[in-house]
């Protein structure tokens, strides 16, 4: 039996430090990065021309996806959303779901879809991640 409980610490031990290692992986943000802009508008939002653009984002635990912390203006009847691409190579993201993260990113492409019978439209942006650092 104790040889059993001695086995379970170790491996916990194990998970914390490979937790911790993975989280390690993000470093903190230095400074605001100089060549990108920060996202506040999708009325000005350029795709696929190289724009770097930056926005701070939380873990939004209803979608299961990073969200950005301040509102970013969109056009009149609109909903927005981003679709962070290659999040997969950045390790250890999912370690940090309590903490405020920015991305620097390029946008790739965007989607629009009329909601059926109603004055809206739904937008989906796809953006290449490039970095991410903790903002906090």
């Amino acid at each position: 039996m104790r040889l059993h409980a001695l086995v379970a610490l170790l491996i916990a031990i194990a998970v914390t430090t490979e937790a911790r290692a993975a989280a390690g992986a993000v470093s903190s943000c230095m400074t605001v990065p100089s060549s990108a802009t920060e996202l506040t508008s999708y009325h000005d939002a350029r795709l696929t021309d190289g724009t770097r653009y930056f926005v701070d984002v939380v873990r939004n635990p209803r979608a299961d996806d990073w969200s950005p912390v301040r509102w970013i203006d969109m056009p009149r009847h609109h909903s927005t959303a981003i679709d962070w691409l290659d999040l997969a190579t950045f390790p250890g993201l999912d370690s940090l779901r309590d903490e405020t993260l920015r991305f620097t990113f390029e946008l790739v492409s965007r989607e629009i879809t009329h909601a059926p019978e109603q004055n809206r439209w739904r937008a989906l942006y796809h953006a290449r991640v490039l970095e991410v650092c903790r903002a906090g």
